[in-house]
């Protein structure tokens, strides 16, 4: 089969969601016509069906390829490297969504995301456990980002993040402030009343009680 004919085969079995067989298509293309203009588009494409199956890997193999062939923007493939990390978190393997975030946030390739980066780096550090590190990190994106999309959660979880420490006077203050800033976001509400109860535990702790 032609070049152009497995190119749009390909892209017709990804429109419909037929994604072992849009690679397919154009993993054909790829082997048969190595020569093609296509090549480069088709490697972009061919990636992309991995994406959808939550297979990383394989994607950025496809997308590493059709950058090298300049016929990719690396922002895309930059984009994946992020939703694999945050699949990792999403899935609980908390783990090696904190050793994937925090090379992100300090890679300069996604300054762009830098933001984004830290806080989850922050966040996956803090759910495996590893609440030094989650303490930097969540204070670093409280300082570099006093008005980011997180700002609020940071507060929230670095309270927490002091309050499994025993850090009490510290997760005071962290837990005060997000209380402080409340907003009645739905995001937001099922947080209050927790926030208001670690407060009180916090002071509890200390023997100390709010005026």
């Amino acid at each position: 089969m032609a070049d152009d004919a497995l190119f749009e085969l390909g892209l017709t079995y990804y429109g419909l969601r037929r994604w072992d067989e849009s690679n397919g298509s154009f993993s054909k293309l790829l082997s048969d016509h190595e020569d093609s203009p296509l090549v480069g588009e088709a490697l972009g494409h061919y990636g992309s069906p991995y994406v959808a199956l939550a297979d990383f890997d394989n994607a950025l193999v496809a997308f590493e390829q059709a950058i090298e062939l300049d016929a990719m923007d690396p922002q895309i493939r930059n984009d994946i490297i992020f939703q694999k990390a945050w699949l990792l978190y999403r899935n609980e393997r908390f783990s090696e969504a904190a050793v994937a975030f925090d090379a992100l946030q300090a890679d300069p390739a996604f300054a762009s995301r830098a933001d984004e980066a830290l806080f989850w780096a922050a966040e996956s550090n803090f759910q495996a456990g590893r609440l030094a590190r989650a303490e930097n990190l969540f204070k670093q994106y409280i300082q570099r980002y006093d008005n980011g999309e997180h700002i609020d959660a940071a507060h929230y979880a670095l309270g927490w993040t002091y309050f499994r420490q025993s850090s009490y006077a510290s997760a005071i203050t962290y837990f005060d402030r997000f209380l402080r800033n409340y907003r009645t976001e739905d995001s937001f509400v099922p947080y209050r009343r927790d926030a208001r109860l670690r407060l009180a535990d916090s002071y509890f702790a200390l023997k100390r009680y709010p005026q």
